[in-house]
């Protein structure tokens, strides 16, 4: 349990280096996906120094870091343990066993933080309110189960987790990673492919949940975009892809800096909690 801590604490910690510096991508990305017609990072940018100045890239930074604390110290915790246990029964994992703790991990993740990622993107589209006023705007307008919108298709946006930290298990096991330098690739190259194939699904989810009075299931919505828009007009599916290049540039170098220091700090902390002192036997 001591060492599952351990991975928690370290998945805390790291996320929170991480999300410090790398926010701004992430809040011009969420405000490129409420977009319904295509945009440009630059011209984006611009726009928003422009009209909001730093404090509107770093809109909703206080509810955004508390979110993924949580969330890598529960996932980490959860993929640790989950790990530990299996482990217990067979000499190694298989790709099989590493899709499953990822996919729990995410889906312990996804139920507890939803809110959590809700309240956080409408701060983000709304910078003139508060975390407690947007919680409670969302608690009295639309009901407790607005703060699940997009719960869904998160649980479909697993696979991005699973792709990443299976790939990314299976390059240390090849690479037989030791340095910083080695981490920080693995991890970038990981998140790179797995958003690539996650990122419009991920577009879907932040529209919705940025939507107060639509009703409508997150899946109707992603088959009608299917059904109809995509069969139509090309362009549909292209601004799916609204603020990818912030969400790439945010997305990988956030994963490779929380998995080379994750992997850094797990090894300290467990020198220095977990280390068994030694037995000086004196004759």
């Amino acid at each position: 349990m001591e060492e599952n801590l351990v991975h928690g604490i370290s998945g805390a910690l790291s996320s929170t280096v991480a999300t410090a510096f790398l926010h701004p991508f992430e809040s011009l990305r969420t405000k490129m996906q409420a977009e319904v017609s295509s945009v440009y990072f630059i011209d984006y940018l611009k726009k928003v120094f422009k009209e909001e100045g730093l404090k509107g890239v770093y809109s909703g930074f206080s509810s955004n870091i508390v979110s993924i604390a949580i969330s890598y110290a529960m996932y980490f915790f959860s993929y640790k343990y989950l790990r530990t246990m299996i482990l217990r029964k067979k000499p190694n994992l298989s790709i099989v066993d590493e899709i499953y703790t990822s996919f729990i991990s995410s889906v312990i993740v996804i139920v507890f933080n939803t809110p959590l990622w809700t309240i956080n993107s409408r701060l983000m589209k709304d910078k003139s309110k508060s975390l407690r006023e947007i919680f409670y705007q969302i608690l009295y307008n639309e009901g407790p189960g607005a703060f699940f919108k997009g719960m869904s298709l998160s649980v479909l946006l697993t696979i991005n987790p699973v792709i990443q930290y299976t790939f990314y298990e299976f390059l240390k096991k090849k690479l037989h990673a030791k340095s910083l330098i080695q981490y920080f690739f693995m991890g970038a190259v990981a998140k790179f492919i797995a958003t690539v194939f996650t990122y419009p699904i991920l577009t879907l989810r932040t529209r919705h949940q940025l939507n107060e009075n639509e009703n409508k299931s997150l899946v109707y919505e992603m088959m009608q975009i299917l059904r109809c828009d995509l069969a139509t007009n090309f362009q549909s599916f292209i601004n799916l892809y609204n603020g990818f290049f912030s969400k790439a540039v945010q997305t990988v170098l956030n994963s490779a800096i929380i998995l080379s220091l994750h992997e850094k700090i797990t090894k300290a902390l467990s020198d220095m909690l977990l280390k068994k002192p030694q037995v000086i036997v004196v004759n």
